[in-house]
């Protein structure tokens, strides 16, 4: 069978029109899938630390089953935002208790991608090809667009400059369309159609220049790394993926680098090189690690964080991985499932301890959460060390979604229970930890597993 599957890569036209990499509204705090222009999930916010000080602020059941749980979420308007079946809620973020609810024109699919936060509105990717824009504040609908081939919503919505690019899926080989709609009051600027559509592949916007990933035959087959005119949709640069498979990460851009990160379906991750004038794609390059990648890639500094299956890298299991890359190394940590899901990265407690702090799910039993702590000078990864923070206690079921966090460090996840987990740290114990009481500091080190 045939696949073909399109992300976004949007390149700049001038160097000034760069956008900061993450929000700093702490009211619409997690405003799309990955919390920013370039898709890199990176927090300063201090995060739960361990097992021993992870505690629950609250946990709510909004949903059932793998088909009918919440969405993703973001953080807007001071609350956490999210869909479910057909309704689109507003939920405490201290308390889990719901706000506001709306219903939409139609329901929210398998829910597994999140809405998007911009311009006072919250936008949702809903069933049959379609796009319904909220007020953010009093959740009154505004508009509705329906793409002329309808699908699948599987893919996010971006953001960019007042428009909103997504794709939609119909099948394996049937058409299915990626628009560019005007945020204000949903109308087609230009659409894009590819047979085999668009499938949980998402844009990163770096400027005005639109690009796409075409994959073709599941794992194995070639794919096609576009870049399209913002304002028209034309084609403005085609590299080919030979046998890479599938491209299901959303695309991550590092400002730094100058290049644009992805994994595909095949195992590998790959990257290219954005021209900042043309928006031209070129020096791609690009490694195998496992057997399968759905995780949006993380870039800090030298190195790329992200998720895989079983694999090729030093240490890896036949479960699934957590695994760190530079140019020239890789290691991987063990995971006890295939993490499908993108990680969570907080720079809380770089100055203190010298390590990141990274947050991910994984498909299986028990569905809970995962913290690796390494350092982003070691290349060996003896500094690596992975606790399971969280158990799902009650509520354990397979989960393939990417947790997010506020600003004040909650983090919050669910699994296919249906169940909101909220995060945060037990202050109480921290307290006693940094008073140096010993029975404390046995318990936190008692949390952490060293692989």
């Amino acid at each position: 069978m045939k696949k073909k599957l399109l992300s976004l890569v949007l390149a700049i036209v001038m160097i000034v029109s760069l956008v900061p990499a993450a929000y700093a509204d702490n009211a619409n705090y997690w405003a799309n899938f990955r919390n920013s222009t370039y898709n890199m999930a990176i927090t300063d916010a201090a995060t739960p630390e361990s097992t021993a000080t992870t505690v629950e602020k609250w946990v709510k059941k909004y949903g059932s089953g793998w088909s009918a749980s919440p969405s993703g979420f973001v953080i807007a308007d001071n609350a956490l935002v999210f869909m479910a079946g057909k309704t689109l809620k507003k939920v405490d973020l201290q308390s889990g208790e719901l706000i506001k609810e709306a219903t939409m024109f139609d329901g929210s699919g398998f829910a597994i991608v999140s809405p998007t936060y911009a311009d006072g509105m919250i936008f949702c990717p809903i069933s049959g090809g379609k796009i319904q824009a909220f007020d953010a504040k009093t959740l009154e609908p505004k508009w509705t667009f329906t793409d002329e081939l309808g699908g699948q919503n599987n893919t996010a919505i971006t953001y960019a400059d007042g428009y909103l690019y997504t794709g939609y899926w119909n099948g394996e080989t049937k058409n299915a369309n990626l628009v560019c709609v005007k945020a204000s009051d949903g109308s087609l600027v230009w659409k894009k159609t590819v047979a085999g559509g668009f499938y949980w592949a998402g844009s990163t916007v770096v400027g005005d220049a639109v690009g796409t990933d075409d994959g073709a035959s599941g794992f194995t087959g070639d794919s096609h790394l576009f870049a399209l005119n913002k304002k028209n949709g034309d084609v403005i640069s085609d590299i080919t993926l030979a046998g890479m498979g599938d491209q299901r990460s959303s695309i991550a851009y590092s400002a730094e680098k100058g290049r644009a990160y992805f994994t595909t379906k095949n195992g590998y991750i790959a990257s290219v090189t954005v021209n900042a004038t043309t928006g031209a794609l070129s020096d791609l390059k690009s490694s195998k690690v496992a057997s399968q990648a759905t995780s949006t890639p993380v870039v800090y500094g030298d190195i790329v964080l992200f998720s895989a299956g079983s694999g090729v890298v030093p240490n890896s299991n036949g479960n699934g991985n957590f695994i760190v890359a530079d140019a020239n190394t890789l290691y991987a940590v063990p995971m006890l499932a295939y993490p499908q899901a993108s990680v969570l990265v907080s720079t809380a407690y770089l100055k203190e301890t010298g390590k990141l702090y990274c947050y991910t799910t994984y498909n299986g039993n028990p569905g809970g959460l995962t913290l690796i702590t390494l350092d982003p000078t070691d290349r060996t990864g003896k500094s690596a060390a992975k606790s399971e923070i969280y158990s799902a206690p009650g509520h354990e079921q397979y989960c393939i979604f990417s947790p997010i966090c506020g600003p004040d460090g909650t983090v919050y996840y669910r699994n296919d229970s249906g169940w909101i987990f909220a995060l945060t740290n037990n202050n109480a114990y921290l307290t006693a930890l940094a008073a140096n009481v010993g029975s404390f500091k046995t318990e936190f080190k008692s949390g952490v597993t060293e692989y």
